[in-house]
């Protein structure tokens, strides 16, 4: 699995979520620029509607990992444009 430093300059978006919250806390350059955002600032403001399959996935991931516990998916996000 990756580190967050190979996530970091990887060129395929990556974020880290809070799954209660359904918000980003934190996007590498090709993860903000996914969602359109030019900061990271611009990230962790975007709201998430709920009933996408990408925020939905997250939430079940949420609820479903123990503490420590790391998965990748790849997630469809149907508003990014």
């Amino acid at each position: 699995m990756p580190t967050l430093q190979d996530l970091r300059s990887s060129p395929h978006p990556a974020w880290l979520w809070d799954p209660e919250r359904l918000r980003v806390v934190w996007g590498n350059s090709a993860g903000i620029e996914f969602f359109g955002g030019e900061t990271l600032f611009d990230l962790l403001d975007r709201p998430f509607n709920a009933m996408e399959p990408g925020v939905e996935e997250i939430e079940a991931l949420g609820s479903s990992l123990r503490r420590g516990e790391r998965r990748s998916r790849f997630l469809y996000f149907p508003s990014s444009g």
